[in-house]
């Protein structure tokens, strides 16, 4: 059930009396009741179909660009240098993996400087940069526990330091001092 409100111009009720005829209430109530219905439908059906319609819209676009990536990724390439002389062919996931193997696993010296020809001492870039990483982090734990137990040692000296020269210090003072007869 809809409710509808709308409102009928009772003036060009009485327009054109003169000409022979004029509008009777019937129909411009019948006209504004047509054109209110008219707007009522558009409304609901067009906001139903444009929900509709952006879902299914979505799910295409979804599914479309899914499929464009996978057909990319198998899709095969070929790239060459500045001259024309192929340097890669085959597909863009080969590609990738390449690109990730040389990056990752390309073989540096011990300040990660990348090493040309043959070296005993060459390691992974990714070792070597989880190596460097491992070491910045002990270091700065091994930094935080060497501050934390020298301030524990002091303040443990502090205290018993202080508890001697309170307590036992000032008991052998007063001892030595009646032991002279000095009271």
């Amino acid at each position: 059930m809809a409710i509808l409100k709308f409102e009928v111009d009772t003036n060009e009720m009485f327009k054109g009396y003169e000409e022979g005829g004029g509008s009777i209430f019937e129909d411009l109530f019948k006209d504004a009741l047509t054109q209110e219905v008219k707007r009522f439908a558009i409304e609901s059906a067009s906001s139903k179909q444009v929900k509709e319609l952006t879902d299914k819209l979505k799910g295409d676009v979804e599914s479309a660009v899914e499929a464009k990536l996978k057909a990319l990724i198998n899709e095969d390439v070929a790239f060459t240098d500045k001259w024309g002389k192929p340097e890669f062919v085959g597909s863009v996931e080969d590609y990738i993996k390449r690109q990730i193997d040389e990056k990752l696993f390309k073989p540096v010296d011990s300040s990660g400087k990348t090493v040309t020809g043959c070296s005993a001492n060459a390691i992974s870039w990714i070792e070597w940069s989880v190596s460097k990483e491992t070491e910045a982090y002990i270091r700065t734990i091994s930094n935080r526990m060497s501050s934390k137990f020298d301030r524990f040692c002091n303040n443990e000296l502090d205290s018993h330091l202080e508890k001697f020269k309170n307590e036992t210090l000032s008991e052998l003072i007063r001892e030595r001092l009646e032991a002279v007869g000095i009271k």
